[in-house]
């Protein structure tokens, strides 16, 4: 299943691909420019979501890669994968976004205090059995202009 052309290319974008059944974060920066495509070439379905954020600025390094994470740091709490160059997790973009996972129990809740001039997009991707669910967080800095 191809799911881009088999080539494209992008704009300055770094786009982030969660593949929730294997806990892998896929993981590329346009900059300068690319050509991409997309395949699934196994014989079983995937299931994928992508997140496209706009960089802090035009002229970045194109770059590419995936990280694994373990299914369990995200059971009951957030797992910071994605952050800006000055955050902490794992996965580095050129812009002042965080991205988490989370596998919440039915009977569990979870704050996260969403700071003034950040804004936040919560995802629910699937349910686990009625008894837990998957989401996906966003938290990045309210607005501004995209690269001229």
């Amino acid at each position: 299943m191809t799911l881009w052309p088999p080539t494209m290319g992008l704009r300055p974008t770094r786009i982030a691909t969660w593949r929730s059944s294997l806990a892998l974060l896929q993981y590329i920066s346009a900059g300068t420019g690319i050509a991409h495509s997309e395949h699934n070439r196994s014989d079983e379905t995937i299931r994928l979501l992508q997140v496209w954020i706009v960089p802090d600025r035009r002229g970045h390094e194109p770059a590419y890669g995936e990280y694994r994470f373990l299914w369990e740091e995200r059971e009951n709490r957030l797992l910071h994968m994605v952050s800006g160059f000055d955050g902490s997790a794992p996965v580095k973009i050129n812009q002042d976004a965080n991205l988490y996972s989370l596998s919440l129990d039915q009977a569990r809740a979870l704050e996260m205090a969403i700071g003034p001039g950040r804004q936040g997009y919560l995802v629910q991707i699937e349910i686990l059995a009625s008894e837990r669910s998957h989401f996906l967080l966003v938290e990045m800095k309210k607005g501004g202009p995209a690269p001229s």
